[in-house]
């Protein structure tokens, strides 16, 4: 029997959605040719992260914050110990301070190579940061998990670094998602939303980064002339009392909810006839991939991750222009329902063709990072 290929990763914690991100790309190897195992520098360690983990060894360290800052050695003791018992030929890094804890065990590899995958924008914006990538890029790659990730890391890494950069958009289970989402009269029963009536959805935390005021205001332009529509945000932050002081200052505490967190918010999507998200900064958008899999038509902002992942199968407008979130807001209201089902539909194929396992293990394989190791296995 060959000897498997052995890979590493190491994610930040095991917090969603990097937890099912971790089982995803572990499931882009073949298991009869490689072996994984997956370390989590922060989170408890329990059931459900065992097996989403999807990985031959998943290993939780259990670090609090502190742990992580500074010099980090609590994380790196144990990885290099790992790594001195077994000559990893990848490692994956899931998040910046992972990407860190790989470059100071690297040495104890014969031919290491890192894959780091950034996940936010500002990822390498410190001198600091890419002081590091330089000395290590020799056998360093990044991922941005969208275009507009990887513009970023170019623009802050230069041109020197930037052939050691590329994209590999994040992935999710449709399926799975699609098979989890409740019908649409039990999502408004568990919502306490009205069965009748058109519903505005909006999920994320509340904070200046998803931008929600925003929503709320052009909602309030023209409510009256969308006089059976409702707009539901669900999530929690710092937001809350300010949303909460406006909607009673516009009046529209009958029309604007405020739900709070709902935990698995993704299974009642089907509650909302559209989805909006206002967020500016979005580097990928996992909620609209949530919004997709329902088949509730999509309006974004034509910025960020979100661009990417709606495309021309929603309704996109300019945040320069906030009339245009106007005018989508009552392009969706005035949809038939047919109409509101094709857009959703649209939606549903570009998931199914660009963010689910088979276009993710495709795109993966032809990264440079990892091409040597189909020569190997």
């Amino acid at each position: 029997m060959a000897v498997k290929i052995p890979i590493l990763q190491i994610v930040h914690g095991t917090d969603s959605p990097f937890l099912e991100l971790a089982g995803r790309y572990a499931a882009a190897f073949d298991r009869d040719r490689f072996t994984i195992t997956t370390v989590f520098l922060t989170g408890d360690d329990n059931e459900r992260v065992q097996k989403l983990a999807n990985s031959d060894r998943v290993i939780c360290l259990q670090l609090s914050s502190r742990d992580l800052s500074g010099m980090k050695r609590a994380a790196i003791k144990p990885v290099r110990e790992l790594c001195e018992q077994t000559d990893y030929a990848l490692v994956i890094a899931q998040r910046y301070k992972a990407l860190y804890v790989a470059w100071q065990v690297a040495k104890t590899m014969s031919q290491p190579r890192i894959l780091g995958v950034a996940h936010a924008f500002g990822v390498m914006d410190s001198w600091g940061r890419r002081l590091l990538f330089r000395m290590h890029r020799e056998y360093t790659w990044l991922v941005g998990v969208s275009q507009a990730v990887t513009e970023d890391l170019r623009k802050d890494c230069g041109e020197v670094l930037a052939a050691h950069i590329t994209s590999l958009p994040n992935c999710v289970d449709a399926d799975a998602l699609a098979k989890g989402i409740f019908p649409k009269a039990i999502s408004r029963n568990v919502l306490d939303l009205p069965e009748q009536g058109f519903v505005f959805g909006n999920v994320g935390r509340l904070h200046p980064d998803k931008d929600q005021p925003s929503l709320l205001e052009a909602f309030a332009r023209v409510a009256p002339q969308m006089p059976e529509a409702a707009l539901v945000l669900i999530g929690s932050g710092r937001l809350h009392e300010p949303l909460k002081a406006r909607i009673a200052a516009l009046g529209l505490q009958d029309r604007v909810r405020l739900l709070g967190k709902v935990a698995n918010a993704w299974r009642l999507f089907a509650a909302f006839d559209a989805y909006v998200s206002t967020s500016d900064k979005e580097p990928f958008g996992i909620v609209l991939n949530e919004a997709q899999a329902a088949r509730v038509p999509v309006i974004a902002a034509d910025c960020g991750g979100a661009a990417e992942v709606v495309a021309d199968t929603g309704l996109l407008y300019s945040r320069a222009q906030p009339q245009q979130l106007d005018e989508r807001l009552l392009q969706a209201y005035r949809m038939s329902g047919d109409e509101r089902r094709e857009w959703g539909d649209k939606g549903y194929q570009r998931l199914q063709a660009e963010y689910a396992l088979p276009a993710f293990v495709r795109r993966f394989w032809q990264l440079d990072a990892v091409k040597p190791l189909q020569e190997r296995a």
